[in-house]
């Protein structure tokens, strides 16, 4: 191929799950290729298509706050949570449009936040990158099988602990069918090392079709199928939506090798007590031929009738065998769990054959083989001699962080991290290690009575941030004093925002004085300073605010406003022109804000309203205005309340420009607002670009007290009251000065100190020296000095003479007799300038001359026989 003229060579891709080669060629070399004895079937390379799906009306997906779904009770999942199985230690496959890797329910579940991206995300032809999902169908379907929202105690999966990797087959760069075969032969070997098995998944859930396929039943689809399951792997398909036809099961679930390979799944409805099938799902026979339970479809039935599950950043009722399909993966999920060592083969048939009959008695073309039962199945394989894997008896999970956005305004933070018992023994101890901004880790103990399954909280405790972002990880260990049997979910992290404000000290000022405020830390927005606390006008503006003269203690106020600009910036990417009125940004407040303007772009000059909605589509604020041709930026001035789901919409025939490419939500200002999706989901961006925002600081105004202090008078005291260079050691100055908190001393021979009582040594000339002492008081508002005279002494006379001297000295030793003498000769500051001169007295006196040596004092040290004479010389210019 790589030879032929005929074959676009870079298009060329070979795979080792099936024999076959993906290309893209002209007619000649296809008609080539056919009459090749090599060549066993030529197919195309057609694109892929959702089993579609209903999206129930907005506003009708509820939180199961605490609880769980109904399709959850139909399968009876519950019973397996109760004996400790989750699905923890195991992984799912998606196969769809892709996954949205930020959802709530589903982010922690990741596996590329535990491997390498490479080996948990895999697209066709591209190099490692984050999930993403061009849809919402795949995130929904994932959601089914293993979503939990820890923030509140929301379960939307089967398989609640597993974790999740997948890839887009139905889009992100094409749709076709060597995007399958690339998606499932990444599967079998996701960390391109052979000799691994932990990194391949237990299931992969399929919910699209590919319509086009020659030869369904014995072509590429079965032979990677066959290969698929042979290493483990369970593959699950959604039966099809095109209705209750006979024979309408979609390809390539057709294909019947044995009992539950491709094991496809009915919809039926588990908000009904009688689980009816929905009109919509697809019947057997197979087309595919074959006797008895080989020829019946579907498999069986799960859940699939307003399912609710994770949706374009929130959560969605959705209808069709897509949502039926993830109840069985994530049953197979649970159960490969206790049972780790059977192949995805001998769990489907435990499922197959343990389901409970619906609709007609026995297997049939509607129902199958009947809903799936969980627990019925544990029980079937217990029943073929297999043993399962006891649940963890000491386990504890860290599944929230509460207390994020509960901080007081001097940035001294509180938080609670939530931990639950998933093991089968009472807790009653564990240990908490936590950091901020992956700094030192401190750690909290917990003591109390957890029974399995329930939750407690753990107080951290308080603690001082700088404004801004940081990011708080906990992790939960030593269970009962005991290793934990499970480590995936001891650990969570969680962003915490400590709001911007303009921090400004308490002030002080002398008597009848003013006093300069500064605030630090509002860098972003326009300080302002008043003299109430609401409802009154600034009385300055900056960094900075000079009081006028005070006279008594006084309380100010600073605030910070702020103006930002959020959303996306412009309408670069790709999109189209639209005047749909029931489209609209989806944003939440978490802090009063303006909506100045926005920006908007217009294919034509008119008048269109836009509204400000609450999450019902109820209009709070509304204004009409005229729109020129172009980019034009709109003055709107609508005042924003706290409130969740907020929607931003357009009402009027004048075409706006909305994207549908480069569009990365959610845009956010933190601590105020983040603009989360569009009602389209996060793929599209309507209308209102580059929002600019004024608010004020969610601290509100910081009260700045002003402290009056009264004048003080500088006094000190010291002794010796004279220093003698020859005896004194130092003299010690004592300040005496009434309500001092700073001091400055300068001793007039370059040495100064800050201490209140400082001792000093003088060790220069003999002479009277000036002295002077700063003073001031707390917040160095009042201040006063001193300057005294203190009159230093040469201590000269008793040994020296002259002293000081031109640089000739006679000293009496006071000898009786002559003796040997050794002689040192010091500087003041301790250094030997000459060092042990031998001499010898032959009478009372010695002569030292010291004329070489610059004027200043030196110490000469004498060591005689019995005795040390040591004396200060002071040299001075003649």
């Amino acid at each position: 191929l790589q030879n032929d003229p005929g074959v676009i060579n870079n298009t060329i891709k070979a795979f080792w799950v099936t024999n076959v080669i993906f290309c893209t060629a002209g007619a000649e070399a296809i008609a080539q290729l056919a009459l090749r004895p090599d060549v066993d079937v030529i197919d195309l390379n057609v694109e892929l298509l959702l089993d579609e799906f209903e999206v129930s009306p907005a506003g009708s997906a509820k939180k199961s706050i605490g609880g769980h779904e109904p399709g959850h009770d139909a399968i009876k999942a519950p019973e397996m949570w109760a004996m400790g199985y989750s699905g923890y230690g195991r992984k799912v496959m998606s196969l769809d449009t892709g996954v949205d890797p930020y959802h709530s329910a589903i982010s922690d579940h990741f596996d590329g936040y535990y491997h390498s991206l490479k080996q948990s995300w895999y697209v066709l032809g591209r190099p490692p990158e984050m999930p993403a999902d061009c849809n919402g169908h795949g995130t929904h379907t994932v959601g089914i099988m293993c979503g939990l929202d820890t923030i509140n105690s929301d379960t939307i999966g089967v398989a609640w602990g597993a974790r999740w990797i997948g890839s887009p087959n139905l889009c992100g760069g094409g749709s076709s069918t060597d995007r399958n075969i690339a998606g499932f032969q990444w599967a079998m070997d996701p960390d391109s090392n052979s000799a691994t098995i932990d990194d391949m998944p237990d299931v992969i859930n399929n919910s699209w079709q590919d319509p086009n396929t020659v030869d369904e039943c014995t072509g590429l689809y079965k032979s990677t199928f066959d290969a698929v399951e042979a290493v483990g792997i369970a593959i699950v398909f959604s039966a099809g939506n095109n209705g209750s036809g006979t024979s309408t099961i979609t390809q390539p679930k057709n294909i019947n090798t044995d009992l539950v390979n491709v094991f496809c799944v009915a919809n039926i409805d588990a908000n009904n007590s009688t689980f009816p099938v929905n009109t919509s799902s697809s019947r057997g026979p197979s087309t595919c031929g074959g006797t008895g339970s080989l020829n019946i479809k579907p498999e069986a039935s799960a859940p699939g009738t307003d399912v609710r599950s994770c949706y374009q950043g929130d959560f969605s009722d959705l209808t069709g065998t897509s949502m039926a399909a993830p109840h069985v993966a994530g049953a197979i999920t649970l159960l490969k769990e206790p049972f780790p060592y059977l192949t995805g083969t001998q769990v489907k048939l435990a499922l197959y054959n343990s389901c409970v009959d619906l609709g007609n008695v026995g297997e049939d073309n509607t129902y199958g083989m009947g809903i799936i039962d969980v627990p019925a199945a544990y029980n079937y394989l217990l029943g073929q001699g297999n043993t399962p894997v006891s649940p963890p008896a000491n386990d504890v999970a860290a599944i929230n962080v509460l207390g994020i956005n509960a901080y007081s305004c001097d940035t001294t933070a509180t938080l609670d991290l939530v931990i639950e018992n998933r093991g089968t023994f009472p807790l009653v101890a564990s240990t908490v290690l936590y950091s901020f901004d992956q700094g030192d880790t401190l750690v909290v103990q917990w003591t109390g009575t957890l029974s399995p399954m329930d939750t407690a909280h753990v107080s951290i405790p308080a603690f001082n941030l700088s404004q801004g972002a940081h990011e708080f990880s906990a992790q939960v260990i030593l269970p009962n004093g005991v290793a934990d049997e499970r480590t995936f979910n001891d650990e969570i992290r969680r962003m915490i925002e400590i709001p911007e404000f303009a921090n400004v000290a308490s002030g002080h000022v002398c008597v009848s004085g003013p006093a300069t405020l500064t605030a630090v830390n509002a860098s972003s927005g326009e300080v302002q300073w008043f003299a109430q606390p609401s409802a009154s006008p600034a009385i300055g503006i900056g960094l900075t605010y000079t009081t006028p003269a005070l006279t008594t203690n006084t309380l100010f106020y600073s605030d910070v406003h702020n103006t930002a600009f959020v959303g996306k910036t412009d309408s670069v990417g790709s999109g189209d022109w639209t005047s749909n009125d029931s489209r609209y940004l989806v944003f939440d407040c978490f802090n009063p804000f303006t909506l100045v303007s926005i920006k908007v772009y217009s294919d034509e000059a008119g008048t269109k309203r836009i509204d400000l909605r609450d999450d019902q589509g109820a209009i709070i604020d509304s204004l009409t205005v005229t729109i020129p041709l172009g980019e034009s930026r709109v003055l709107l001035n609508f005042n924003i309340a706290p409130g969740n789901d907020l929607q931003l919409g357009i009402s009027g025939p004048v075409d706006l420009f909305r994207n549908n490419s480069q569009v990365l939500f959610p845009y956010s200002v933190p601590g105020v607002l983040s603009i989360k999706t569009s009602d389209q989901g996060p793929k599209y961006y309507y209308y209102f670009y580059d929002w600019e925002v004024e608010y004020w600081s969610p601290c509100g105004r910081i009260p700045v007290p002003v402290y009056i202090n009264q004048p003080i008078t500088a006094n000190v005291s010291y002794a010796p009251p004279t220093f003698d260079l020859m005896k004194d050691e130092q003299v010690n100055f004592q300040d005496n000065t009434a309500g001092t908190a700073s001091w400055l001393w300068d001793f007039d021979d370059g040495a100064t100190s800050s201490q209140q009582n400082p001792s000093h040594t003088y060790s220069g000339f003999a002479r009277v020296y000036n002295i002077e002492l700063n003073v001031a008081d707390t917040g160095n508002a009042c201040k006063d000095s001193i300057t005294f005279e203190y009159e230093v002494l040469s201590g000269a006379g008793d040994v020296a003479f002259p002293n000081p001297s031109t640089g000739k000295f006679l000293l009496d030793l006071g000898l009786m007799q002559s003796e040997e003498m050794t002689v040192s000769i010091y500087d003041v500051s301790g250094k030997k300038l000459l060092d042990g001169w031998s001499a010898q007295a032959e009478t009372t006196f010695l002569a030292v001359d010291l004329s070489a040596l610059a004027d200043g004092a030196y110490i000469i040290v004498i060591n005689l026989m019995n005795q040390q004479i040591k004396e200060r010389l002071v040299k001075v210019s003649g």
